[in-house]
């Protein structure tokens, strides 16, 4: 009996040789939680596929031969490990000064490493891999929300990506900044053009002798009063 694991679906795939007087197989197999399955070839053939494991989790198989009236003792048994579990984003900090989010997560059973992947809907890339349980997205494009998903990898298989988090890096600076002084008011209108990603503004002003003024806004525009 062998055991082959498909990493892509997380399936196993057992085979074994041939037992005289078989009509059919019967492949039994159970997890260290206690997790019962089996899968059964299609008349002669000598092999069948174990379908909804549980990952990263350890396996133990054994085949049975049945024939017209009796059925074989189970063969020696195969050990083989399920592909890892997928890991779950399950903290993230935006460094507002570098552009960069860093992702926290729990460690999975078997894995050795973990890669995160950030994608825009632009097609914008950006990805980090870790042997701990945490990395670092650097460089991001402003205003832009990434969807990251994690996956872990045990040395053999790479693990389904997790649930995907929307992640939102810094908002674009904005253009074309404009003022007008009020001559009436003694006062200023600023006006500019919108950053990606904003929510609101904070317009600040200096003269040479130190004091500030300024002021704050949910559009494009703002007066600065008490010049």
């Amino acid at each position: 009996v062998s055991v082959a694991l498909d990493c892509a679906t997380a399936e196993a795939h057992v085979s074994w040789n041939a037992s005289m007087g078989a009509l059919y197989y019967i492949a039994y197999a159970w997890s260290s939680t206690f997790n019962f399955m089996s899968c059964e070839s299609s008349g002669p053939l000598t092999h069948c596929t174990l379908r909804d494991l549980i990952c990263g989790d350890n396996y133990t198989v054994q085949v049975i031969a049945v024939g017209d009236e009796c059925s074989s003792l189970p063969s020696q048994a195969e050990n083989f490990r399920t592909v890892p579990c997928a890991p779950e984003v399950t903290a993230t900090h935006l460094d507002c000064y570098t552009d960069s989010v860093l992702l926290q997560w729990s460690p999975t059973d078997g894995s050795i490493s973990y890669t995160a992947n950030a994608r825009t809907p632009e097609g914008l890339v950006s990805t980090c891999s870790s042997n701990s349980t945490n990395c670092e997205l650097r460089e991001l494009a402003c205003g832009q929300t990434y969807n990251v998903t994690l996956v872990s990898y045990d040395g053999r298989c790479h693990s389904m990506p997790g649930t995907a988090l929307a992640v939102a890096s810094v908002p674009c600076p904005p253009e074309n900044v404009e003022s007008n002084v009020l001559c009436s008011s003694n006062s200023a209108h600023v006006q500019w053009n919108p950053g990606a990603g904003a929510e609101s503004y904070e317009v600040h002003a200096i003269n040479t002798g130190g004091q500030m003024t300024g002021c704050d806004s949910t559009n494009t525009s703002c007066v600065m009063p008490n010049l």
